[in-house]
């Protein structure tokens, strides 16, 4: 059967008229949507640019602003608060260590060397112990002491046969002597290094029963602090280093042997000052700020 052209021409055609007619529609289609959506659009652009919505909008971002900062502020007072707890602990655990220390130096030196290697053993100050574990490693036998206490030793006891005469020393009046350091203020830490240091000498010629002159010997070294309190009150010499008498028997001599004795062995110089007052066999050193 033979196919006519004309009929297959018309059909080709129709199939594109239905394609065009197809694809007009979509296009239609699609308008209409887009009509649709221009008025939300419109609408959403008119919201947002009026006043209202501005300033509710503005006020959203403040309080979101704020919300943030102030947790950020927060987090740093919590962090700022915790690190002066940490630093507060720390600085109570130190005092104590120093404490510590203090209390196991005080006493005759080979004690000071027992004391402070079983802190070093035990760890006891550990802020401190390789500090303690180096000094006693360069310094065998040189050993600190914080507060000398010092009493007399008795005489040796004499040779068999011999007489036993006291000897001229151990006669001699003891002298008991209170050194004290201006506490407080931006120079205490060289007042009392300079104390110590005075207090320390005159300690070891108490332990060792040697005279300071022909007719003074010291019996008990004490090193005490000095409060501001007491500075204030205006009772006392807290200007500059003293050797402090009074009118009590022998005192002023005593305090010239004093006063001798302690530039000949540390190079202090002090002056000699006189109290009001009235002790037995007592003297005082004050070690204080010149101004």
């Amino acid at each position: 059967m033979a196919v006519d052209p004309l009929a297959e021409e018309r059909l080709k055609l129709e199939q594109d008229r239905i394609a065009f007619e197809r694809q007009k529609l979509d296009r239609e289609i699609a308008r209409e949507h887009k009509e649709q959506k221009l008025p939300i659009l419109k609408w959403i652009r008119e919201m947002l640019s009026t006043p209202l919505t501005i300033a509710i909008v503005g006020g959203f971002i403040t309080v979101l602003t704020t919300t943030v900062i102030n947790q950020d502020i927060a987090e740093q007072n919590l962090k700022g608060e915790k690190y002066k707890a940490d630093l507060a602990r720390q600085a109570a655990r130190d005092a104590l260590e120093a404490d510590l220390i203090k209390k196991y130096t005080d006493g005759e030196r080979d004690v000071v060397k027992k004391n402070l290697e079983f802190l070093v053993k035990t760890r006891l100050v550990p802020s401190y112990s390789d500090q303690i574990a180096a000094y006693l490693k360069e310094n065998p036998t040189d050993m600190p002491q914080s507060a000398p206490s010092v009493v007399q030793s008795a005489p040796p006891p004499p040779a068999s046969g011999a007489a036993q005469t006291p000897s001229a020393q151990s006669t001699l009046p003891g002298w008991n002597v209170d050194v004290f350091w201006c506490a407080g203020g931006t120079a205490e830490s060289a007042t009392r290094t300079r104390a110590t240091t005075i207090a320390g000498k005159l300690g070891d010629l108490a332990l060792n029963g040697t005279a300071i002159s022909t007719n003074v010997r010291l019996n008990r070294v004490q090193l005490r602090s000095f409060s501001q309190d007491l500075q204030r009150s205006g009772r006392f010499f807290s200007k500059g280093d003293n050797v402090v008498y009074d009118a009590s028997p022998g005192e002023a001599a005593a305090a010239e042997a004093l006063k001798s004795a302690i530039i000949q062995q540390t190079g202090v110089v002090t002056a000699l000052r006189k109290s009001s007052g009235y002790t037995n066999q007592y003297l005082s050193v004050f070690v204080c700020p010149s101004a």
